[in-house]
């Protein structure tokens, strides 16, 4: 909600207390300005708390995602290896003469692969990760830049304040 001011009571309270009316006029409408544009302390910690509600609601579905990423790749995963083991157990009943000498170099391939798909998913992750860790701290950076902003805006209506009360203190 913007501060309104009565102009007219301003000028007349500085020419009352002997500012010449030039100056009491255009202080006045520097003052009443500024109180009209000013937003009070009540509207900035609204729009602060709405800032923050929005960055949680925001953390909280990239959470939710990740989560719902995270177990439709661990059920893949699954899916992949329980078939892999049907298809094991198979060749190992129909091969058992065979599969005593082949069943190291097997297993030595498979862990290879598994080895290079885990270090392929290690790395998309990381990155993942990486990614929303610039992401965040965009959105913090973004937000210190709204607090200064509003930081900002009430120190020089602080100011502003204390100066209309200075000449009027010393002129009245």
């Amino acid at each position: 909600m913007a501060v309104t001011t009565d102009r007219l009571e301003i000028v007349n309270i500085l020419v009352a207390g002997e500012v010449p009316r030039a100056s009491a006029e255009a202080l006045a409408t520097a003052i009443s300005e500024h109180f009209a544009r000013a937003a009070s302390e009540d509207e900035l910690a609204q729009q602060l708390n709405i800032e923050r509600e929005r960055s949680d609601a925001r953390f909280e579905a990239l959470t939710q995602r990740m989560d719902a990423r995270f177990d439709q790749f661990q059920t893949q995963t699954d899916a992949r290896f329980e078939q892999f083991q049907a298809q094991t157990d198979a060749r190992f009943e129909q091969f058992q003469t065979q599969i005593d000498a082949r069943f190291d170099q097997f297993q030595a391939q498979i862990d290879a692969r598994f080895d290079r798909f885990q270090a392929q998913m290690d790395a998309r992750f990381d990155q993942f990760q990486a990614q929303m860790d610039v992401r965040f701290a965009q959105v913090d950076v973004r937000f210190a830049e709204f607090e200064t902003k509003v930081y900002r805006a009430v120190a020089a209506g602080t100011a502003l304040i204390l100066a209309a009360i200075s000449v009027w203190a010393a002129f009245g």
